[in-house]
């Protein structure tokens, strides 16, 4: 049996050569691709579990776009989200206390480092871009904080409000503005969420 580091150290290794099949959107004229990683990846080091150093993930998300867009996915339809903020006192009281978890092992401020290595990665790539972190600090402003607590179930995970947050990111991200305008309805688009189990499973040799 592997210990629980060596455990995290494969499967980060695999993750790259895991990003599934790509034949069911390549056929698609109007599909596209979004990529969402980072918020488990933030985690500090002293999560040795689930921490993965942001070269590292860097490099994975390059990984990920080049087989997409190899495949035939113009890079313009390929969507990199980065990760949401945390909320830290309600991720400390709510989902580390009740777990034992201490010190912390993420922070508002390190997933910071994620959302800009996001961000560096579609600009050099030429995909497009949901800024969540902004997003959040947009949807911040005017809230009482009990109110802005309310978009998150403990801190970390997304509520029902916190993803409609993300919906409306998204969506306008596709849509475009001005001269950015695009002919992209995430409503015409088809739907393509393998579970993440069959990506794991996946044989590159089929």
């Amino acid at each position: 049996m592997l210990s629980p580091e060596r455990e995290g150290e494969r499967e980060r290794e695999r993750t790259p050569e895991h990003v599934g099949e790509t034949h069911a959107l390549t056929s698609q004229e109007n599909g596209v691709v979004i990529i969402w990683f980072g918020a488990n990846d933030a985690a500090l080091e002293t999560n040795k579990v689930q921490h993965v150093p942001v070269p590292v993930y860097t490099e994975t998300l390059k990984t990920m776009v080049a087989h997409f867009t190899e495949a035939g996915v113009p890079s313009d339809r390929v969507v990199l989200m980065s990760p949401p903020p945390v909320n830290d006192a309600t991720y400390m009281d709510q989902f580390c206390k009740p777990r034992s978890i201490d010190p912390v092992d993420r922070t508002r401020e390190r997933t910071g480092d994620y959302v800009d290595a996001c961000g560096s990665v579609a600009k050099e790539l030429g995909t497009r871009f949901v800024h969540l972190y902004k997003a959040f600090a947009a949807e911040q402003e005017g809230l009482t904080p009990d109110s802005y607590n309310g978009l998150f179930v403990d801190g970390l995970h997304l509520s029902n409000r916190g993803q409609k947050v993300v919906s409306k990111a998204l969506s306008a991200t596709l849509k475009g503005e001005g001269e950015e305008q695009t002919d992209i309805s995430p409503e015409s688009m088809p739907f393509w969420f393998p579970h993440w189990s069959t990506l794991v499973a996946y044989d590159a040799e089929q």
